[in-house]
Order: C-alpha cells, then sequence, then structure tokens
C-alpha cells in the first residue's frame, strides 16, 4: 500500500469515527423523534430524518416517510399539511433546538417533506406514489419502474 491509499485511509477512519457538531446532533435527534411521534399517530414509516446546514446553524429540517396505503392527491394534500403543520409547530416548541436555527420561528418554508404510498410489499403505487413539499412547493409524483425513480406530475404552491 502506497503513502497516499495509507493517508486517504486514515482519512477515512478519522472522518467515520467523528462525531457530528451540536448542531446537527440536535436536528437528527427533534427530526427522528418527531418521526417517531408520527409512527404512532398516523402509522407513517420515518425512512430518514435530520437537517440542512451552513454556519453552524439549522437552516432547515428534512424528513421521509412512507405508507402502506393508496391516497387521492387531495387527501394526500391533507396528510401532508397535517404533518407539516405539526413538524413546524414541534421544532418550535422545542427549547434545545432553538438556539441553533438560523430561523425562528421556522415556517413550511424551512421544512422538507416526502410521503411514499407503497403496498404491503413496499413497492410504490405506481399512479400517484408520492407527495413531497420542497422549498414551499408541493409536487405530485408517479414511480417510473423502468427508471426507478419518482416523477412530477403536478406542482402548486404550498399555502399555509
Amino acid at each position: 500500500m502506497n503513502l497516499f491509499t495509507q493517508f486517504i485511509c486514515v482519512g477515512c477512519i478519522f472522518s467515520a469515527c467523528a462525531t457530528p457538531p451540536p448542531h446537527a446532533k440536535e436536528a437528527e435527534r427533534v427530526a427522528k423523534n418527531f418521526g417517531l411521534h408520527m409512527q404512532e399517530t398516523k402509522h407513517l414509516s420515518s425512512l430518514g430524518s435530520g437537517g440542512f446546514y451552513t454556519n453552524k446553524k439549522v437552516d432547515a429540517f428534512y424528513i421521509d416517510f412512507e405508507i402502506a396505503k393508496e391516497f387521492t392527491e387531495s387527501d394526500a394534500k391533507i396528510l401532508l399539511k397535517e404533518i407539516v403543520d405539526s413538524f413546524v409547530s414541534y421544532v418550535n416548541q422545542n427549547e434545545f433546538v432553538k438556539p441553533y436555527l438560523a430561523t425562528y420561528p421556522i415556517s413550511a418554508n424551512e421544512v422538507s417533506v416526502s410521503i411514499a404510498f407503497v403496498d404491503k410489499k413496499r413497492a410504490p403505487i405506481q399512479e400517484f406514489s408520492q407527495i413531497h413539499l420542497f422549498e414551499g412547493r408541493i409536487y405530485y409524483s408517479k414511480f417510473e419502474s423502468n427508471k426507478k425513480t419518482y416523477s412530477p406530475f403536478l406542482e402548486e404552491l404550498y399555502v399555509n
């Protein structure tokens, strides 16, 4: 193993063992706890959560869910709004994350939430597979199995 390869290996080991900074840890904790709450109350499975960061502050949060159920676009929008409103309230009431927020109070513009609709085998429902709020816009998507990706077919402004 040459010296360059050894240097890269040591760097990877140290970066893998590094603990995340306090603002990142707190954002991850808050988002994860909210995901667990949604699992208990709405039967949503949290797939991932955390935050977006700059300058040692939390700029925004994200959380991705899935649910084994078909939804109409209008029912999905109602569910998304309930989750977003609850998440915003949950974050704003949390005194531990407050010092790390770039913007307080946060609004729906600082939250990214996606909900994937799957069948009992966890395969995406073909016609309407996902609703996603990102940067103040709602995206309605279907899963394209040949590309293995979600493709938006409708987009609208999120109105609180």
